[in-house]
């Protein structure tokens, strides 16, 4: 029988989840790469509007357009840090859209709804993974998050 510093050993030496970064991040194939279009910020109701404005000038500053949910948006900068089937119901609704951020690191309350898409090109995920590791989203951090030419 293994005794603890076995054991230990053996949970510290699992594989961990890999850390991706702007530095390490690869460069999408062009049929991966969403088209250039609006940009939409929702549910604004769950965030401060200090936070959403926040998010309305990292947007614009990354070169983005920001519009109203509509037929023409092409990007989704989900705000709640809940609500897949709500999410779900939104890009149900919103075909067009080909890229939605989820402003946190966490995106576990959306695991079974990425994993409806991963046989899907569209809509591209990501997340505010590895911008934590700073003191402030705020600056170029926050501007990297928004792809450039959406």
């Amino acid at each position: 029988m293994a005794n603890s510093s076995d054991a230990i050993r053996s949970i510290v030496n699992l594989p961990q989840h890999r850390s991706v970064t702007a530095e390490t991040a690869m460069v999408l194939r062009a049929a991966r790469r969403p088209h250039p279009g609006p940009i939409s910020i929702v549910p604004a109701v769950t965030t401060s509007r200090a936070a959403e404005v926040g998010f309305a000038n990292a947007i614009t500053a990354g070169g983005g357009a920001l519009a109203d949910l509509g037929p023409h948006t092409r990007g989704l900068l989900w705000l709640s840090y809940g609500g897949a089937e709500e999410l779900q119901a939104t890009l149900a609704a919103h075909p067009a859209i080909e890229w939605v951020q989820l402003p946190y690191a966490g995106v576990d309350a959306f695991a079974a709804l990425l994993a409806s898409y991963s046989d899907r090109p569209f809509p591209l995920w990501t997340s505010a993974k590895g911008a934590y590791r700073r003191r402030s989203c705020a600056g170029p951090q926050a501007r990297s998050l928004v792809p450039h030419g959406l």
